[in-house]
């Protein structure tokens, strides 16, 4: 025996407010009958939710490989610019220094190299470019093909580079061989007569 049926035994319910309830009940659930979509349309709405969060899914896992392949492609540069600066060094100490810019503006940063190598960097065939570890950056001399392949890449870690040296080549521009010893003493001024 329902509970309902208890109530109205008992007296506590009058039959007339039972069937009420009844209609009520009745009614509602005619309306929630009515308002049921059919399996179909449930189907297709649950096919079409399925397919927008794999395009979500998909449209993130591309956004993601992209800023992956952004962040090797540049630690891939990064190392292609290392290799070639450490690949393709010179080697050559002289006593001459050739002051160039560093490569962050702190400083004038020099090179002992010997004449004919400033005579090569003045014509353009050799570069002068900064290999920056972090702590510290090393200034390297490079030939014209490596500091070519370095302008392409990353210019900004050529530091001296003549990349158009017109007429530099002609001996009346030539550098000046000094035969005599630097000395940085102290001179007393001489009067002129």
């Amino acid at each position: 025996m329902s509970l309902r049926d208890q109530l109205l035994a008992l007296g506590l319910v009058s039959k007339k407010r039972a069937k009420k309830v009844d209609r009520d009940a009745r009614s509602v659930r005619k309306q929630a009958k009515g308002n049921k979509k059919k399996k179909r349309v449930l189907e297709d709405e649950a096919r079409v939710l399925a397919a927008r969060a794999l395009d979500e899914t998909k449209a993130k896992r591309d956004a993601d490989r992209t800023a992956h392949r952004e962040i090797r492609d540049r630690h891939e540069a990064l190392l292609r610019v290392r290799q070639i600066l450490q690949g393709n060094a010179i080697r050559n100490r002289g006593p001459g220094p050739y002051f160039h810019r560093a490569l962050r503006g702190e400083g004038l940063p020099h090179l002992q190299i010997s004449v004919p190598m400033a005579e090569q960097l003045r014509r353009g065939e050799v570069a002068v470019a900064a290999l920056d570890h972090g702590t510290r950056v090393d200034y390297l001399l490079l030939s014209k093909q490596a500091a070519e392949r370095l302008f392409k890449l990353a210019p900004q870690v050529l530091v001296a580079w003549h990349r158009d040296p017109d007429g530099l080549s002609d001996p009346a521009s030539q550098l000046h061989a000094r035969d005599w010893e630097a000395d940085l003493c102290a001179r007393k001024r001489r009067t002129s007569l």
